[in-house]
């Protein structure tokens, strides 16, 4: 956690949060037309919250799997 700096979460985030945003964003009209309406992230144990291993490390990637996580949840809500 604390040797994670501003650069190193803006990047991962960019990655993992905006671009799986964006990418959301720009495709779900064709989604929403689809037979399957189905939409994939690709997220990761160490995301979840309710299953934190008790170990330090990955704060900018634990950090964006989990907002990546919430984004999905919200985008199933929202369409």
């Amino acid at each position: 956690f604390f040797n994670c700096t501003p650069d190193d979460l803006e990047f991962v985030w960019k990655t993992n949060v905006l671009g799986s945003m964006l990418t959301l964003q720009t495709y779900s009209q064709h989604v929403l037309r689809s037979r399957m309406k189905l939409s994939v992230v690709v997220s990761s144990r160490l995301g979840s919250i309710a299953q934190a291993i008790p170990q330090g490390g990955y704060t900018a990637y634990r950090a964006s799997k989990a907002a990546l996580n919430m984004l999905a949840v919200t985008y199933a809500a929202d369409k």
